[in-house]
């Protein structure tokens, strides 16, 4: 695992003639050697950290992002985890169908945590969480940072695709 520093960056955007407009969601930017650790596994997904597309825009609170270096069937369990949807978002890294299936569940590639009280919040409901925050326990509440994660914990690992799914949809029904 690696941490980084990053910043959060917010964009001004004309369009034509017009007045400069702030853009509502912040981006994401990375120093160097991030960028170089980021760009040993995001290319197969066919993301350009130089473009940066899959780090723009993004509408949510965030203190640390992780991002796996591959994709992981966790995503019911990362819902489970969460006592609400502001603690941690998740995008995978492949693109989503326009319109998915009733059925699809996104595969995780990253993780967006709002806060540092949310990532150790977390970390008592699951081992996953607990590692993401035996990483992050003594960075500074006020900077932003990435979590690059190569691996995951053995419990999480054994999760099932079945029971993933069940995790899933049995907080999507509540």
């Amino acid at each position: 695992m690696s941490v980084f520093q990053m910043e959060g960056m917010k964009f001004s955007v004309a369009d034509g003639d017009g007045p400069y407009e702030i853009q509502d969601g912040v981006t994401l930017m990375f120093p160097e050697e991030a960028e170089e650790a980021l760009n040993k596994f995001l290319p197969k997904y066919n993301i350009d950290i130089e473009l940066g597309y899959y780090f723009m825009d993004l509408k949510i609170k965030i203190w640390a992002c992780i991002c796996f270096t591959e994709e992981h069937d966790i995503a019911g369990h990362v819902v489970q985890s969460r006592r609400s949807m502001s603690q941690v978002a998740l995008k995978p890294y492949t693109r989503e169908s326009q319109t998915p299936d009733k059925d699809f569940i996104p595969k995780v590639g990253s993780l967006y945590i709002s806060s540092k009280f949310a990532c150790e919040d977390l970390s008592h409901k699951s081992d996953l969480f607990m590692e993401i925050w035996n990483q992050l326990k003594n960075c500074d509440r006020r900077v932003r940072w990435l979590l690059i994660v190569d691996k995951l914990p053995k419990s999480i690992k054994q999760l099932s695709q079945d029971e993933n799914k069940k995790l899933w949809y049995s907080v999507r029904k509540s």
